[in-house]
């Protein structure tokens, strides 16, 4: 039976256990900042949580964008005003939902 419900995950501290994330029976979003200060939410948190998703067997889409750190989508203006990597960002995550929800 399809899930009735996706997760698109920014910058928070991924859950790693992989016993936790199979669990899950829907698919997850991941989008970091590369140059995130914070050691539970930069590159490596990044790479350890698709690792985990992976193992877990959990469909995930996880990016860590170059050149940006936390919290480096802040605002819609960013999108209209096409900044870059807010705009891949903002594509990837609405992207994702729409692949998962009209399915």
């Amino acid at each position: 039976m399809r899930p009735d419900a996706a997760t698109v995950v920014f910058y928070g501290e991924p859950v790693l256990k992989v016993e936790a994330l199979a669990a899950l029976s829907a698919p997850v979003c991941g989008i970091y900042g590369a140059e995130d200060p914070q050691p539970t939410t930069n590159r490596a948190a990044a790479a350890r949580f698709q690792s985990a998703l992976a193992e877990a067997g959990v469909e995930h889409d996880v990016t860590c964008y170059e050149g940006v750190g936390h919290a480096f989508w802040k605002d819609m203006g960013q999108i209209e005003r096409r900044e870059t990597p807010q705009i891949a960002a903002w594509r990837q995550s609405t992207t994702f939902l729409r692949t998962f929800f009209d399915g």
